[in-house]
């Protein structure tokens, strides 16, 4: 996976809350297959699929922007 900055947000809980919660703004990675490799409540990084988020921020200045403002 490459370390290209994006912040996403979650569309629903997955695995009810305990991994991603939704509606919280995740910084990730752009990983292999369009994935996104993103830290999750477990505090593991994971890669999961694109479908699951919707991309709010694409380069470093503004992901950290968005992330501060979401969290």
């Amino acid at each position: 996976m490459n370390n290209f900055p994006v912040s996403v947000k979650c569309l629903k809980d997955i695995h009810f809350g305990i991994s991603l919660i939704g509606g919280k703004v995740y910084a990730a990675r752009q990983g292999q297959k369009g994935w996104f490799a993103i830290i999750d409540e477990t505090g593991e990084e994971y890669a999961y699929p694109p479908e699951l988020f919707e991309i709010v921020a694409e380069d470093a200045e503004q992901a950290k922007d968005v992330l501060l403002k979401a969290n």
